[in-house]
Parts: C-alpha cells; sequence; structure tokens
C-alpha cells in the first residue's frame, strides 16, 4: 500500500501527521510555516489551484465559497465568479502552487487555463516570497504574495 511509504512524521498543533520524505512534502512544510510566522492570525488566506492544507495547518481562513480552483472548477465556476469573490473578500494573501494538473488536461494554472484570474491576482498583489521553483513541475513550489495596499 502506498501510504504505509509515508516516512515523514511531522507534529503540528493538530496532532501528527504522516507524509513522504521528498521535496514537495519539505515546500508545503514550508509554506504553512511561512504563513504561521509571517501573516497575521486573522489574515485571509487563498492557495490556487488548492492546497486547503496549508489553510488548515497554518490556521488562516479561507472566506471564500471555493477552496479548489482546478481546471474542471474554473469551467463551471467561471474566472469572472472567482475574480469578484476574491474582490469582495478583500483577501489578504494568495499562495500560487505549482500543481500539475495535466490530468485535468491543462498542465499549468495562469499558463494553460485561469490565464484571466492569475492577471487579476498580480494586478491586484505583489510577489513577497517564493518557496521552491514555479517551473519545474516535480517540485511543487509557492509563490505567496500580498494584497497590494496591505499594511502588515
Amino acid at each position: 500500500m502506498v501510504y504505509t511509504n509515508k516516512n515523514r512524521k511531522v507534529l503540528t498543533e493538530k496532532g501528527a501527521i504522516y507524509c513522504w520524505e521528498n521535496n514537495r512534502s519539505l515546500l508545503f512544510w514550508l509554506a504553512v510555516s511561512y504563513v504561521q510566522n509571517n501573516t497575521p492570525h486573522d489574515a485571509t488566506v487563498v492557495v490556487i489551484p488548492e492546497g486547503i492544507g496549508i489553510n488548515f495547518f497554518a490556521e488562516r481562513e479561507n472566506p471564500l465559497r471555493y477552496n479548489t480552483f482546478l481546471p474542471p472548477d474554473l469551467a463551471v465556476i467561471s474566472e469572472d465568479t472567482i475574480i469578484e469573490q476574491l474582490a469582495r473578500a478583500n483577501i489578504g494573501y494568495v499562495l500560487i502552487a505549482n500543481r500539475d494538473t495535466s490530468e485535468y488536461g491543462y498542465a499549468t494554472f495562469g499558463v494553460d487555463y485561469g490565464k484571466k484570474m492569475a492577471l487579476w491576482i498580480y494586478e491586484n498583489y505583489t510577489p513577497i516570497k517564493q518557496l521552491g521553483t514555479l517551473s519545474d513541475k516535480d517540485d511543487s513550489g509557492f509563490l505567496i504574495l500580498k494584497k497590494n495596499g496591505m499594511s502588515v
């Protein structure tokens, strides 16, 4: 069974969790740590195209109605609806995950799908931290952005 190969035990305030000892897991936990230590406890955070685990472990709220923004989600919900929600909710931080979504027919958020949404994010948020790379499909890096004009 594949889950028996999870060999890294991570102790969190939520309890212990086992994950694989690889770069993908390392970058996930670095993103959790960065959000915990560099954003206010009441900060709102959205992870795109998916990553609700970061919200859970970092204890930061995603107040949007949606928490995944994969190609099928955008096809059903529409980018305009999500952009409207992002603007209305005044989200403080957006994390863009380098998540290969080829299994949905489109590999990269902002390049192969979600272009309008990505453009809106880059116009309204400033990159403050990059973890890993954003081009290597095996890396699962993160770009962390802060809302323009937000003081912290």
